[in-house]
């Protein structure tokens, strides 16, 4: 039993620091994003920068972004699946499933 928990917390150890691994690195592209963004009528920048903040789980970003990015193409599918994502993590079902499948 012991040998078990053992594993297991290495197992664990890995994940988190695999975590913080990619954690950094979508700082560093958001930070990049942040900076591209100076042509704000390509909706896929914001798409991209939505991506980043929900592996950042910054859910108010992204919806926000994703937002932007609808307004400026209603028919972007990265808009409506990042959207549908980010309303999921907050639980905001209808309006998760009214934006997801909208983006299939």
């Amino acid at each position: 039993m012991l040998i078990y928990d053992k594993h297991v917390n290495i197992f664990l150890g890995q994940r988190s620091s695999r975590f913080l691994i990619f954690s950094a690195l979508f700082s560093q592209i958001l930070a990049c994003h942040l900076f591209q963004i100076k042509n704000n009528s390509v909706p896929t920048y914001y798409t991209n920068r939505a991506l980043c903040y929900l592996k950042l789980k910054k859910w108010e970003d992204a919806i926000k972004d994703c937002k932007r990015a609808l307004e400026l193409d209603s028919t972007a599918v990265k808009g409506h699946y990042f959207l549908g994502e980010a309303y999921m993590e907050q639980s905001m079902y209808d309006e998760s499933i009214k934006n997801l499948t909208k983006g299939k």
